[in-house]
């Protein structure tokens, strides 16, 4: 089963801003679907967020708040309307 997110009344707000390529605030969070110093997947009310790059590390978290800040060389940022399928993410809530 697929859930498509293309717009989701009730989403938190959702924002993205990026200083110098090495540091990423995102805001409207609903999930971390993986993450790893080369790609952090994400489940926004908006849909799927991927972002790539190198040396990304986790600055600053907020699970309530569904804010996230990574530190690191950002080399692509990227959405999918549809949400991913996956397992439990770090937010605690079942995908799937």
């Amino acid at each position: 089963m697929q859930v498509n997110a293309v717009y989701n009344k009730e989403a938190k707000a959702h924002g993205v801003a990026l200083k110098d390529r090495k540091e990423l605030s995102i805001t409207g969070i609903e999930d971390i679907i993986s993450f790893d110093e080369g790609i952090v997947e994400l489940c926004t009310g908006y849909g799927a967020m991927t972002v790539e790059g190198e040396g990304m590390k986790v600055s600053f978290l907020d699970k309530e708040g569904g804010m996230l800040t990574l530190q690191g060389k950002v080399s692509g940022i990227y959405y999918n309307d549809k949400k991913p399928k996956h397992r439990k993410g770090l937010f605690g809530a079942e995908k799937g």
